[in-house]
């Protein structure tokens, strides 16, 4: 009540009064400070809860008379960055070694106090200077404190200075020089360059040596631009001077044009060193230490603008005139948006990487090497990245404290840049990952709706650390964003099913293809006639067919001399027996319970299809001579495979197709992932496409694809396990647009020179049931899609016996192992797509059809998925 009518008196303005609510001065109606208590503490132990009182009532802004020894931290305020600022001031004062766990431990003023002075039997002489200090206040003096380094000064209050004002960080007098942050390295002058190291290996030690100072020892001789441009090492680490008289480290890399990389407030080099790989064969990297960071030196002016200077001086020194690719990491981006802004010339693009427009502490409960380790688990196989990250964790914690105390929200600082964002012209990329627990990705999506023309890219399974756990993804995007590629970054899976559902109604009313079950009976008829070829096999294989003979199945295979390979396909054939009630099944034994008059002869059946369903000559034609090679194929005095590549030549196979009426939906589907991918290369606006089909075989996909393979921008692979199709479909002409390679598609992909995230499309059509593990497979090409890349597979869902018989001759067929999927034929229907899709996890995928009915009917699906 004082404090409203001093400001109805106009005794105190409102900036002033919200100043002493939030305690910067303690007043009494006369405007001068609360009594003290009545003496001050002595003793060691008074020394200890001395610094512990100025400690919380320097970093929280608590008046130290209202200091109840006996309350908890979380009564003053603490959260996990606080708490990294107490930590820090105790080190230095107390000359002690303390985790964070010693807050939870020790829950108040009194109880940390007994622990230190357990573990400080003398006070250190630099805290000498507190007891005059606290008397000063002690004896209510008018002088508030202030903030040198992580020591506490005093000087005259003033009621209208923030909490926080940059004069916190002014330079001492003399007297006051010894507690302000030490010079970590020599002095460097303005433009002056200093060579730290030089080395074509990456200065791992150095940075592992940081933390005990031994990195520090020795001088670093003068540098000239000419030696910079002369060196040919890989690695270049420097001190670059500035106009402020400070330095600022600098790691080098390659030639080329300047690509600038700004990391986080303590994220030194070796976090970015899958960056500096990579970009470093095109390209000048130049990693910029922010102040405190590494042999980095502390600065006067933290505010972005004077950072961004800072890198601009930076620039300077290192000769860069040219404008400079930029890349900003965490709060790297900050700077990145305000040098934007601050030099629009300087700038070409802008890549915001796990970034923010406003600091935000998304983890008040917990310290920040407890988060990072969380986010580094959020990510499969982030662990794997644990020790480069703990090599560039580097800054001074005093300085850290500077960065905490200035940037955290609600110290009238300038930490937003959304007022800037509309303002920046340069080309920007803007890129995180939707399991980032560092930060909240609402961020970026506002970012990526404020900046104009921002692309934007969603790493689906990676998190804040994306630049070290997903760098091959983040590289190649970033590198085609560099050179101009949007690539389909733009397209949305999730946005276009209505379109894809459009696509398959337009090209089933084109095509009008009847499927099997449109031709009156002959579904049936084709059942019947597998199951007497089945009867037929066993009967001439000598095996009792007579009615009541009661055999063991597992016998019959030793009895027919069967391959292993082959065992499932002689179930497949029980199975049909079964299912028409020829034989009754009881564990491994099988019986035989129809009279063996009741079976008609497959050479009838054969006849009777052939007349009727003249169209599927082709197929029946096929059907029968696969079946008649049987006893020669399945007792091992051919090759099984050979019956259905006769000398190696598909010429059987492709006639029969020619003699049959087209019957199956994979030309619809076709057609649809054509339409699919036109959306995709026309979302890329000219960018490089690249395009991988797994399995081409014959090329029946190909074919259909091949006005989009012929575009300019477009790179197109036609792939296959073995050499045979490669070579055919090399010597056919159409196919002249094309690059062709061998490519096992159950196996390591970079093993076979293909590289991870480096494909717009994967594409297949009946390939991938054709393996052990469909689960598996589809993981192993996963890795292949660029972000923003979808896979399309075209399978057969539909399990159908003249299929099994015939390709039941391909050893591939039979091989599969996830039993959880299927048990007794590798195809599987669209729900189970579903699932294989979900597992792999994919964010977005559709299978089609999607209509329960339209499923109960099909032959094939498109499984779609849209890795993000």
């Amino acid at each position: 009540m004082q404090l409203l009518q001093m400001v109805e008196n106009g005794q105190l303005s409102p900036e002033e009064a919200l100043s002493l609510i939030r305690g910067n001065q303690r007043m009494s109606p006369d405007n001068t400070q609360e009594d003290p208590p009545d003496a001050a503490p002595s003793g060691l132990a008074g020394q200890i809860r001395q610094i512990l009182v100025e400690g919380v009532a320097t970093l929280l802004k608590v008046p130290a008379a209202k200091i109840d020894l006996d309350t908890g931290w979380s009564s003053f305020g603490f959260d996990s960055i606080s708490f990294t600022g107490f930590q820090s001031y105790l080190a230095e004062k107390l000359k002690v070694d303390l985790s964070m766990n010693v807050f939870l431990e020790y829950g108040t003023i009194n109880e940390l106090g007994e622990h230190l002075l357990e573990q400080t039997p003398s006070l250190p002489a630099a805290t000498a200077d507190l007891a005059p200090a606290y008397a000063h206040e002690a004896a209510g003096t008018a002088e508030s404190p202030r903030v040198v380094g992580s020591q506490v000064a005093y000087s005259a209050g003033n009621v209208r200075q923030t909490a926080l004002d940059k004069s916190m960080w002014q330079k001492t007098d003399s007297s006051e020089k010894a507690d302000t942050v030490p010079v970590r390295g020599p002095e460097v002058g303005q433009n002056h360059l200093r060579l730290i190291s030089s080395s074509d290996q990456f200065f791992t030690r150095f940075w592992q040596e940081l933390g005990s100072q031994k990195a520090f020892t020795g001088s670093y001789r003068s540098y000239s631009l000419e030696e910079l441009e002369e060196d040919r090492h890989k690695y270049i680490q420097l001190l670059v001077g500035t106009s402020s008289g400070k330095s600022m480290e600098v790691v080098v890399s390659g030639k080329g044009s300047p690509l600038v990389l700004v990391g986080g407030v303590g994220m030194a080099s070796p976090m970015v060193l899958k960056q500096f790989e990579h970009f470093s064969q095109k390209h000048k990297v130049i990693c910029i230490h922010n102040p405190g960071c590494g042999l980095s030196e502390d600065i006067e002016d933290y505010t972005l603008e004077g950072r961004a200077r800072i890198i601009a001086e930076v620039l300077d020194g290192l000769g860069v005139k040219e404008p400079v690719d930029f890349i900003g990491f965490s709060w790297g981006g900050l700077l990145g948006q305000t040098f934007s802004v601050m030099y629009p010339k300087r700038i070409s693009r802008l890549v915001l990487v796990s970034s923010i427009y406003e600091i935000v502490n998304e983890n008040p409960k917990m310290n920040a090497d407890e988060a990072m380790r969380l986010d580094l688990e959020a990510v499969p196989g982030g662990e794997d990245y644990s020790e480069l990250m703990e090599c560039g964790k580097s800054i001074d914690q005093r300085i850290f404290t500077k960065y905490m105390e200035y940037y955290l929200p609600g110290n009238q600082k300038s930490y937003s840049t959304m007022n800037i964002l509309r303002q920046i012209q340069a080309p920007v990329l803007i890129v995180f990952g939707r399991n980032d627990t560092i930060i909240n990705t609402r961020q970026s999506k506002v970012m990526g709706a404020t900046i104009p023309g921002a692309a934007m890219l969603e790493l689906e399974d990676a998190a804040h650390f994306l630049f070290m756990t997903h760098h091959k993804q983040l590289n190649l995007a970033v590198e085609d964003f560099l050179v101009g590629n949007t690539k389909p970054h733009f397209f949305s899976l999730k946005e276009c099913r209505a379109q894809m559902l459009e696509f398959e109604r337009c090209r089933l009313a084109e095509l009008q293809i009847a499927g099997l079950e449109e031709y009156d009976g002959l579904e049936e008829r084709l059942n019947n006639l597998c199951t007497s070829y089945a009867f037929r096999f066993l009967k001439d294989s000598g095996i009792d067919v007579s009615a009541g003979a009661i055999h063991d199945r597992n016998e019959w295979a030793m009895r027919l001399r069967l391959p292993a390979a082959y065992t499932r396909l002689l179930d497949c054939m029980i199975d049909m027996l079964a299912e028409d009630r020829i034989v009754k099944l009881m564990d491994s034994r099988v019986k035989f319970v129809a009279d063996e008059s009741t079976v008609p002869d497959p050479k009838v059946l054969y006849e009777a299809c052939l007349e009727s369903y003249p169209e599927f000559k082709g197929m029946l034609s096929f059907l029968d001579y696969c079946v008649g090679k049987y006893q020669d194929a399945l007792t091992g005095k051919i090759p099984p495979v050979s019956v259905l590549f006769p000398k190696g030549s598909s010429d059987a196979l492709e006639q029969s197709n020619r003699d049959t009426v087209e019957h199956g939906r994979e030309r619809v589907y076709a057609g649809v992932v054509h339409d699919t991918l036109s959306l995709l290369i026309d979302a890329g606006e000219g960018a490089e496409i690249n395009i991988l089909e797994v399995g081409g075989g014959t090329g029946l996909l190909t074919r259909q694809l091949l006005p989009l393979a012929a575009r300019a921008n477009v790179n197109y692979w036609f792939t296959d396990i073995g050499e045979y199709f490669i070579g055919k479909a090399r010597q056919n002409p159409e196919f002249a647009s094309l690059n062709f390679k061998t490519f096992d598609i159950t196996k390591d992909p970079e093993a076979q020179g293909f590289t991870s995230g480096s494909f717009d499309a994967v594409l297949g059509l009946n390939v991938v049931h054709a393996t052990k593990d469909i689960q598996g497979t589809v993981d192993n090409l996963k890795p292949l899609l660029a972000p923003g890349g979808i896979m399309m597979l075209i399978e057969a869902c539909k399990r159908q016996r003249w299929v099994d018989m015939v390709w039941g001759l391909a050893e591939g067929w039979w091989v599969f192992e996830d039993l959880h999927l299927r048990q007794k034929s590798p195809i599987i229907d669209p729900y189970a797509w579903e699932k294989v899709l979900a597992a792999s996890d994919f964010r977005e995928f559709h299978v089609f059809p999607e209509k329960d009915n339209q499923r109960f009917t099909a032959d094939c699906v498109i499984a779609a998925a849209q890795y993000r």
